[in-house]
């Protein structure tokens, strides 16, 4: 007897509510029709063959979390929403193994200046700021802003590790943006929710670049069947840095978040 590889959305909505009535059957059979999916994402950020199996418990655990979490009345596929969970432990867990130094509290305040600076920088004037501009906006000397500025750049100065001379893990992939995975699945997967979002951003947001955004956002989350980009591939295909791929990403998923959060109160979707 052949297995079937794929469910259909009303397979994947059949199985979620055996498994919430309790059925643990129909959970360690949807667990292992997916284990493909959970491997493939552990695979492309086990750093270390030793935490490798480590992470697809981990990926197992989100997994789960996403079926607990799964609204069955929307649109989304299971398989598209299980991922952002299953990519969010997976990414907690490396995150556990890079515990963040510890820094002054003041150095703290400054580092969310610094971030929400370099956020907005980088989306209205389309370059990156210098040292001397930042340190000007944090009201600080650029030598004290030289001596500290790692503490607001530690989790990207490493921003890749290697094995066997082989790129295999960025650490851009982790920062922050793991956070937004649940949030956004209310219109990243729906194109059309989508479209009428950048649209409706773009009347607003004049003078920025959205159609940039909106390319940048479908080639990270792999939107309309492509293949999902790394950070590395959007930097060299827009031949601008990953830090400012980054933080194009986290500013354009919170505009829309926002544009979404309208459009709900005005009864438009």
């Amino acid at each position: 007897m052949v297995k079937k590889q794929y469910l259909t959305k009303e397979e994947e909505i059949e199985y979620i509510r055996r498994i919430r009535k309790g059925d643990k059957t129909s959970l360690e059979e949807f667990i292992r029709m997916n284990q493909k999916l959970i491997i493939s994402i552990a695979q492309r950020y086990a750093f270390n063959p030793e935490i490798f199996s480590d992470l697809i418990m981990e990926g197992n655990l989100g997994f789960m979390k996403a079926i607990e979490k799964y609204n069955i009345d929307k649109n989304t596929r299971f398989t598209t929403y299980s991922y952002f969970w299953i990519r969010k432990y997976i990414f907690n867990a490396i995150i556990n193994q890079f515990q963040s130094i510890k820094a002054p509290e003041y150095v703290m305040i400054l580092r969310k200046k610094y971030n929400d600076y370099i956020s907005r920088s980088n989306l209205e004037n389309n370059k990156n700021s210098t040292d001397k501009e930042i340190s000007e906006h944090l009201g600080i000397s650029l030598d004290l802003f030289s001596k500290i500025k790692h503490y607001f750049t530690y989790s990207q100065t490493s921003s890749s590790i290697k094995k066997d001379n082989e790129e295999i893990f960025d650490s851009f992939d982790i920062i922050e943006i793991t956070n937004e995975g649940e949030k956004i699945t209310n219109f990243i997967n729906d194109e059309e929710i989508l479209n009428r979002l950048f649209q409706r951003l773009k009347e607003k947001e004049k003078r920025s670049k959205t159609d940039v955004w909106l390319k940048i956002l479908k080639m990270y989350f792999g939107l309309n069947g492509q293949r999902q980009c790394s950070y590395k591939e959007i930097s060299k295909y827009f031949k601008i840095s990953r830090q400012r791929i980054h933080h194009i990403i986290k500013t354009t998923i919170q505009k829309l978040q926002q544009q979404y959060k309208e459009m709900k109160n005005e009864g438009i979707i």
